[in-house]
């Protein structure tokens, strides 16, 4: 799909689990990414191009694990638009209304690197990732 900010998604079929792991459950969420308050990923988007962090150790995700289970919250900035979520040739993608935000729980599959990529449309936008479990 094409977007009228010219940001590009294409959606492809990925295997979550590629071992059938069993979902753990965080005692609890881990805050790894948001632009509002600097956390993994400074500041606002100024532009539709993808920003990418490493998982960190504080996520007890442990390293191997095959998905990483989290919220993604989005708060559209200057105008509505769509944010989204990557890793591993998987994407989410959901969208946001102008100055509002916006959640959604996301099953994303890891790739040994750990990362986790984020885009949107909307200009002035903010993005919070929290993990809540993983599939081991």
């Amino acid at each position: 799909s094409t977007f009228a900010s010219g940001l590009s998604i294409s959606w492809t079929t990925a295997s979550a689990t590629s071992g059938g792991g069993a979902l753990s459950l965080l005692a609890a969420p881990v805050v790894v990414a948001d632009t509002s308050t600097g956390v993994g990923l400074a500041g606002a988007a100024t532009s539709t191009a993808a920003r990418s962090f490493t998982l960190p150790t504080k996520a007890k995700v442990p390293v191997g694990a095959d998905a990483v289970l989290l919220q993604v919250s989005g708060r559209g900035g200057s105008a509505a638009g769509t944010l989204v979520v990557g890793s591993r040739g998987s994407l989410r993608a959901f969208g946001m209304a102008k100055n509002k935000w916006s959640h959604d729980l996301v099953l994303l599959p890891l790739s040994s690197a750990r990362t986790v990529s984020v885009a949107t449309t909307s200009i002035g936008s903010s993005a919070r990732v929290t993990v809540l479990g993983y599939v081991a």
